[in-house]
């Protein structure tokens, strides 16, 4: 997938940015008063300060590549590449915030950036994440750092270990849906997302991510729309949400978010 003509065509095709032409009160509320939202939660601060951590570190550690095979990398280049930039671990917080989840699932907690920004809402929230390799134990150092009890991390590939995770949880409430796409294909990633619909409920967001970036989530993506059980989809670019609400119209939205100039072109130019 070419970057710059996926932007292109995600600016052209949004119009909603600040609420402009959403009809639904739910909707609107939620682009205008969470998605949009610029309060300063004291919460961000204490993330921002983890991924500061690590952006100083000049340890390495062994991560796979695109081929699959294990290489080292600097964990700031790997956290630069890799995690959520700021803004768009925010909207997770404040989706989670708005939704008032109690069971999270997220499928890669990379150095647990995106993980604490979804458990920080909620102390009493209960958030199960996956990953593996030296990466796990560099994002429970994370945890434990900032001091967050309500994270449980699963050791292993997500395609492995999603099954065991799900026989632990309730029922999920939230879900961030981030695999490492490199290394599924669609069927698979097909597969993996319907495991966790079947924890889901009525009332249940999802938060897809890479749709502009994978092939396989944009092809995900673009099924979910037309899934008579998603009741709202709206594309941020970077990802996509899902809710699940019967009682809401269907529709799809592209919003036309931008938190900044300079994370709009690291959109374009480098992974986030």
């Amino acid at each position: 997938m070419n970057p710059f003509s996926e932007w292109l065509g995600y600016f052209f095709r949004s119009k909603h940015r600040k609420g402009f032409g959403v009809h639904s009160p739910f909707v609107f509320y939620l682009v205008t008063k969470v998605i949009e939202e610029r309060l300063p939660y004291y919460k961000y601060e204490l993330v921002e300060k983890v991924r500061a951590a690590l952006l100083r570190t000049k340890k390495q550690l062994q991560v796979k590549n695109a081929e699959g095979n294990l290489q080292l990398r600097h964990i700031s280049d790997e956290v630069k590449d890799n995690s959520l930039i700021p803004s768009y671990g925010q909207v997770l917080f404040r989706l989670v915030n708005h939704s008032k989840a109690k069971y999270l699932l997220e499928l890669k907690a990379s150095f647990g950036l995106s993980s604490m920004y979804m458990a920080a809402p909620d102390s009493r929230s209960k958030l199960w994440t996956i990953e593996e390799g030296d990466t796990a134990k560099f994002a429970e150092l994370s945890y434990e750092h900032a001091d967050f009890h309500n994270i449980h991390l699963e050791e292993g590939v997500a395609q492995d270990a999603l099954d065991r995770v799900l026989r632990k949880m309730e029922r999920v409430d939230f879900l961030f849906f981030n695999p490492d796409m490199r290394f599924v294909d669609f069927s698979a990633l097909e597969s993996m997302y319907e495991k966790c619909v079947a924890k889901m409920h009525d009332g249940s967001v999802a938060v897809v991510d890479g749709i502009h970036r994978h092939q396989e989530a944009k092809s995900l993506w673009e099924k979910l729309k037309e899934d008579d059980r998603v009741r709202v989809t709206i594309d941020l670019y970077v990802f996509g949400i899902v809710y699940y609400n019967k009682e809401l119209q269907k529709e799809n939205y592209v919003l036309r978010f931008f938190p900044s100039i300079k994370e709009s072109l690291k959109r374009i130019f480098r992974k986030i």
